[in-house]
């Protein structure tokens, strides 16, 4: 059984990616975040979930994808000969969301995987979370990456512009049809993000452990102690964010660079030293 945890992002995804995934005995964890940071496995899957189910169009993935397929599995079958009890476990929160206008769009990414994984048996988790909580964080981790603008135009642009954007994931009905369509063999879990944090802070029940970690235990039958789950990925400070909005629409960088850049650098490093 392989798990793939797609998101939602601002959802705990950087925490399990950092503090569980990679620290369970009882998990074989290929990335996103094998080193604590935004590592994988190896640079092919790195390639793979940063490139060829983000952004590459057709042709690109065409002419590569039989290559991808077969390194990706051959992966997958030498950590089940090392670790046969292991869970094996992939996280990429940009699957069910596109963070920028070159993203691909849910679909395409979903039968890409479906092809990837192809003779695998294949669950999802997703956290939800309430979508107008979701696009203001969303909208804050932007400043972070560059965007210049505020508030008032980040949400008239996501409307204006649905035809092209991520307007369309926030439509969880959509996304879990989607996934039926393309696996109908294969369940999904739902954690609900409110049900687990509460005003930044872990929820947790009277004998001291977090929802989140019983919720995981049953999933993965990990003993979250060991991994016990951290907040990695924090807001910033209304003052902060204010300082770094001024910056941004004085020093262009990340989303506020030309259509012809990325906002994501920093997480095709392999993919862009390879060139």
């Amino acid at each position: 059984m392989i798990t793939i945890h797609i998101g939602y992002p601002k959802s705990l995804s950087s925490s399990l990616q950092r503090t569980v995934f990679p620290k369970s005995e009882r998990i074989s964890f290929m990335g996103c975040g094998t080193d604590g940071e935004l590592g994988y496995y190896d640079s092919n899957i790195e390639n793979i979930f940063e490139v060829y189910l983000k952004t590459s169009k057709t042709y690109m993935w065409e002419q590569s994808k039989g290559d991808l397929r077969r390194l990706l599995q051959n992966a997958i079958k030498n950590e089940i000969q090392l670790h046969p009890n292991k869970n094996i476990v992939f996280s990429s929160e940009n699957i069910c969301y596109g963070l920028s206008l070159d993203c691909l769009d849910f679909e395409t990414k979903l039968e890409r995987l479906k092809y990837l994984f192809e003779g695998f048996e294949l669950r999802f988790l997703i956290i939800l979370r309430n979508q107008w909580s979701l696009l203001k964080s969303l909208f804050k981790e932007s400043i972070r990456m560059g965007y210049p603008f505020g508030f008032d135009v980040y949400i008239r642009e996501f409307f204006l512009y649905q035809d092209r954007n991520a307007y369309h994931d926030f439509n969880f009905n959509r996304c879990a049809n989607c996934i039926q369509r393309t696996f109908p063999k294969s369940d999904l879990i739902f954690f609900l993000f409110e049900d687990l944090v509460y005003n930044s802070q872990l929820k947790v029940q009277e004998d001291g452990e977090s929802i989140i970690d019983k919720k995981l235990e049953a999933v993965f039958g990990i003993e979250t102690t060991k991994t016990r789950l951290g907040h990695k990925n924090p807001p910033e400070s209304l003052p902060t964010l204010m300082k770094m909005s001024k910056l941004n629409r004085t020093r262009r960088h990340g989303l506020g660079n030309s259509a012809m850049s990325t906002p994501e650098k920093h997480r095709m490093k392999k993919w862009i030293e390879s060139k």
